[in-house]
């Protein structure tokens, strides 16, 4: 559990470092899922601060509604997917458009 919190936090600190619509909009949907099941991350001993970071609360992770947890966890997965998928598909169009074209681009993304 601590490995995924983990990598949900470095997930959605890349994602706000990024700052392109695309990215913004599934750090939005990261941090909109996490509220949607904030009660019940809660109740686990699981704390999602102002940024949409978890953390593990002083009393430590405890046993509670698994079924909600792992509702979370396939709907977090789906995110991440779709992030992945809209990243790579970025990805290679930028690819494309420097070999077919050759227009390049600076660390932003805007053509240089």
């Amino acid at each position: 559990m601590t490995s995924f919190l983990a990598l949900h936090n470095t997930l959605l600190n890349s994602l706000k470092r990024i700052d392109t619509d695309v990215m913004t909009k599934y750090a939005k949907e990261l941090q909109s899922n996490a509220k949607e099941y904030e009660k019940a991350l809660e109740e686990m001993g699981i704390v999602i601060d102002d940024s949409g970071a978890f953390s593990i609360s002083k009393e430590g992770l405890v046993q509670s509604d698994n079924e909600k947890w792992q509702e979370f966890v396939k709907k977090t997965q789906a995110l991440s997917k779709e992030t992945q998928t809209s990243a790579k598909s970025s990805l290679d169009s930028i690819t494309i458009n420097r070999i077919l074209h050759g227009i390049s681009y600076n660390k932003y993304g805007k053509e240089s």
